[in-house]
């Protein structure tokens, strides 16, 4: 059996979980839908769809982007009762927690991809495709399961396959350098659609949007979205990267961008420069390095980037771990809808 057969398998049961959250949020009285969701690639995408979703079916959507799910945070979510609470990349694991902290009292929804565990809790839905034999870091990702989320909600919104994409390509979800599984699926609906052209490239395949200013690699679209949700966590980036994803870019996204490239490049400069000159700390296994408030205003996200980068870096050594530290600050999220 090819894998693309066992993922299909696995699916259905998971459109059951789907569809039987959807008659729980038919039968909630309110018509406001609370959403939490991730600041990269994946999780902007994926509170794109959902937005766009809740919103055609009639419900007003109040945003909240979070860098982590923070326990004091998730104490203040869940002070009040009858609310539409919806986690969007992120919370699978910790859906006990949540439904501890819960009761009963509101309708819960999660739409996550990473290792997962079951609810406690009967007014609690964990749609996360781990559950279902699906894997989190290969066959789909949040905003696969988003979309086809959606698409339950409404055959309407699959018209969003081509974000479904970009939060796949975001996370780096492919197989042989190719998407599998119900990514895949979403590209080939996105192809269909003519949003999306799949070219061979390589060993493997490229994906491109076809934008209003032509046809956009996915890749560095991801990469925009990262930007937003990251360098400008604290400076509205990640409400400026869900309207990208809905309504294309702009001379305001454009200009937002800009800055936070460079606001990015500056700080990541001086840095490498302060650590070239014995600002890196070894250890038998680990060379490490703290950057304190260096990086702000930037998000916490920032510090896993700069990792990144650094460890092409002639100075480093292969055989030691980078492990690099920021100074967190904690910000007060204000809902946007």
């Amino acid at each position: 059996m090819t894998e693309n057969r066992k993922s299909a398998g696995m699916i259905e049961p998971l459109k059951e979980k789907m569809a039987a959250a959807i008659r729980a949020l038919d039968a909630q009285p309110g018509k406001t839908v609370d959403l939490f969701h991730h600041n990269d690639a994946d999780g902007l995408s994926s509170a794109a769809i959902l937005t766009r979703a809740f919103s055609r079916a009639g419900y007003r959507v109040q945003r909240v982007c979070l860098e982590k799910t923070y326990p004091d945070v998730l104490k203040h979510i869940f002070k009040s009762n009858g609310r539409i609470l919806v986690f969007a990349d992120f919370a699978g694991r910790i859906a006990p927690m949540l439904s501890e902290l819960n009761h009963g009292r509101n309708l819960i929804l999660i739409l996550d991809h990473h290792v997962a565990q079951e609810p406690t809790d009967s007014n609690t839905y964990n749609l996360d495709p781990e559950l279902f034999g699906l894997k989190g870091d290969r066959d789909i990702s949040a905003s696969t399961t988003c979309y086809l989320f959606s698409c339950i909600l409404d055959p309407a919104n699959q018209d969003m396959a081509h974000l479904a994409v970009i939060g796949a390509i975001g996370d780096g979800f492919f197989v042989d350098n190719r998407l599998a599984g119900p990514n895949r699926d979403a590209a080939r609906e996105a192809v269909r659609q003519g949003t999306l052209e799949i070219r061979p490239e390589g060993s493997g395949e490229g994906y491109f949007y076809r934008s209003s200013r032509g046809m956009l690699l996915c890749e560095a679209l991801s990469g925009y979205l990262n930007t937003f949700g990251g360098a400008g966590y604290y400076q509205g980036g990640p409400e400026m990267g869900v309207r990208v994803c809905l309504e294309g870019f702009s001379p305001e996204s454009d200009l937002m961008l800009k800055a936070l490239k460079q606001l990015q490049t500056k700080a990541f400069d001086a840095e490498i420069k302060k650590i070239r000159f014995g600002g890196l700390l070894t250890t038998p296994n680990i060379q490490w390095f703290h950057v304190r408030n260096r990086f702000s205003p930037m998000g916490v996200k920032m510090i896993g980037e700069f990792c990144d980068i650094l460890k092409n870096s002639d100075f480093i050594d292969p055989k030691r771990y980078i492990a690099g530290f920021q100074t967190h600050r904690v910000a007060r999220c204000s809902l946007a809808s």
